[in-house]
């Protein structure tokens, strides 16, 4: 049973503890043990950022606003017999010296039962009025419910309360621990990662199962691996319900969970994500190496002239610079590579993040929690601290464009994560959303897109059908088209997907004077991406092109890839 959405309803639902069992250690250790045992509020489940809390139903409630500060989120109260309380309590929260004062709610084992005032009594906005549905909930109870805070221990030292959205992180780094997960899934994991395989699709609906692997960028049903029973498939669905709690979002349960995993000696991070619906039950699993990703931009696939230009622009000590790529490419690691670089004792760098992805030392992160209105909230505080660096991931709505555009025109500088695919793109978005054209004009230092391109399998690579006449709208010029292109069949050594690798490909655009007159109303992509090249810049299209001449990879893998 899930309590109702919010926890400013005149009632909270009735629930029992043995509803929520087996309960994960970390969900447990949400709250400290003086606070449960004191106030009798037990963490029961998580339902995406949001904590699930069971409450005495014939005691007073505490307040889920202050319970806010504690869990880092909100927080959903639902009611329960006292005794199933006091009875979890002493199960599974021994008492400590720290707890082994008085409780408000919970009589005390050496002698009777005594009710600490509350420091402070925390009051709504508004009284809640009892209601029908609240007499229901709470039987035998014939005046309004007391709602207290039920936080503080009578002569301790009060503490400073920081901003209730503000994650505020621990004095030494954290870093990701070995989580436990099912065998089945481990087994799951291990397959894909012999194989190298960066995502798992597993689908059902009714009796019929699939599961698919992508491996070197293409999605395969068949494979040489394990040949998965219906049975197998219900366990690998139903164990990954069970690393989290789902949440309902407009008829869906939907669970979504973060594990590190390691897998003979290496490290991987690995996103679960399943969606749950009377007819259709869909798994997808994110594979990424967790190994990091050392600073060296002509191992990341720059050449000289692109390695120069990018440290060029990394040093720039004011204005905006954008990120620019797709989820499935590899430009958020490449964004907080160059974090981890700008990162030292002596600066103040901040980094506001829809969701955590990666702890940097040095580094101050503020996480939103997938809260996109708390997102631009941290971003406006953040900005006015005037960090040496402000790390922005993603730059999604126009206000918070401007309003990091208008700093980086006064002064400051900015890395913003921007999900398109090029410079030019990215500048047609902009436009296309309202933003001021002299902030675009004049705030922007710069851009580092990067795309992934498939390579072809050396064992299998064939003569390209391409006609001469075909490359010219490609735009490849006549005198270096080669005599053939090339593409991969298919076989065994690939997997039957004609491709060997994966390369990252980038473009460093550096915002002059002539690239600042492009941007005007009747902006036009192909003649930016013209006059990148007229400046000494590469595109996208043009590096890939080349890797497309030499016979690396296949004009069609150009053309998914690159915009021309």
């Amino acid at each position: 049973m899930e309590p109702k959405e919010s926890a400013n309803q005149s009632s909270y639902p009735l629930v029992h503890l043995s509803d929520f069992e087996p309960i994960p250690e970390d969900v447990l250790a949400i709250f400290p043990v003086s606070l449960v045992r004191r106030s009798l509020v037990v963490p029961v489940a998580r339902r995406g950022d949001r904590v699930i809390a069971v409450v005495p139903k014939t005691e007073g409630i505490v307040k889920p606003e202050g319970l806010r500060l504690v869990a880092g989120g909100p927080v959903d109260l639902a009611i329960a017999p006292t005794d199933e309380i006091i009875a979890f309590i002493k199960s599974h929260y021994p008492e400590t010296k720290e707890s082994s004062g008085p409780s408000s709610l919970y009589p005390s084992e050496a002698g009777p039962s005594e009710k600490t005032p509350p420091d402070e009594e925390i009051k709504g906005d508004e009284e809640r009025p009892e209601t029908e549905e609240m007499k229901e909930a709470l039987p035998g109870h014939d005046g309004p419910v007391d709602i207290q805070e039920g936080m503080a221990e009578e002569n301790e030292p009060e503490e400073k309360e920081e901003p209730e959205f503000i994650e505020v992180p621990d004095d030494q780094t954290p870093t990701p621990q070995e989580t436990l997960i099912p065998d089945i899934l481990r087994r799951l994991l291990e397959e894909a990662a012999r194989y190298g395989a960066r995502e798992i699709l597993v689908e059902q609906k009714g009796e019929n199962f699939r599961l698919r692997q992508r491996i070197k960028g293409v999605l395969l049903a068949q494979g040489p691996w394990h040949k998965w029973s219906p049975s197998e498939f219900l366990e690998i669905i139903h164990a990954t319900r069970s690393l989290g709690t789902p949440y309902s979002e407009s008829g869906i349960k939907w669970t979504e969970i973060r594990r590190q995993i390691s897998i003979k000696n290496e490290k991987f991070n690995v996103l679960f994500k399943l969606s749950e619906t009377l007819d259709l039950n869909v798994l997808s699993i994110h594979i990424q190496p967790g190994t990091e990703k050392l600073f060296s931009p002509a191992d990341w696939g720059m050449d000289t002239a692109q390695t120069g230009l990018f440290e060029s622009l990394l040093a720039l000590d004011r204005g905006l610079i954008l990120f620019c790529g797709l989820d499935q490419d590899n430009i958020g690691r490449t964004l907080r590579q160059c974090v981890r670089k700008q990162a030292t004792a002596d600066k103040h760098l901040i980094m506001v993040e829809v969701n955590l992805e990666e702890w940097i030392p040095d580094v101050d992160h503020y996480s939103a929690k997938g809260d996109e209105k708390l997102f631009g909230e941290l971003l406006k505080i953040n900005l006015r601290h005037l960090p040496d660096l402000l790390v922005v991931d993603p730059l999604v709505k126009k206000e918070d464009v401007e309003l990091c555009m208008k700093f980086g025109l006064d002064g400051s500088k900015i890395f913003g994560r921007f999900f398109c695919q090029d410079s030019a793109e990215s500048l047609a978005r902009l436009i296309s959303m309202g933003v001021d054209l002299h902030l675009i004009r004049y705030s922007i230092a710069g851009f580092v897109s990067q795309r992934t391109l498939k390579m072809n399998c050396p064992h299998c690579q064939i003569k390209d059908g391409v006609r001469r006449d075909q490359t010219k709208d490609i735009g490849i010029p006549v005198e270096m088209i080669p005599p053939f292109f090339y593409k991969g069949r298919g076989c065994d050594s690939c997997h039957q997907t004609g491709f060997d690798r994966e390369v990252d490909i980038f473009e460093v655009v550096i915002m002059n004077d002539e690239l600042k007159k492009q941007v005007t109303p009747d902006f036009r992509a192909e003649k930016f991406r013209s006059v990148i090249k007229s400046e000494g810049m590469s595109t996208l299209r043009h590096i890939a092109l080349r890797k497309a001449i030499d016979g690396q990879t296949s004009l069609s893998e150009v053309v998914r890839a690159t915009l021309k």
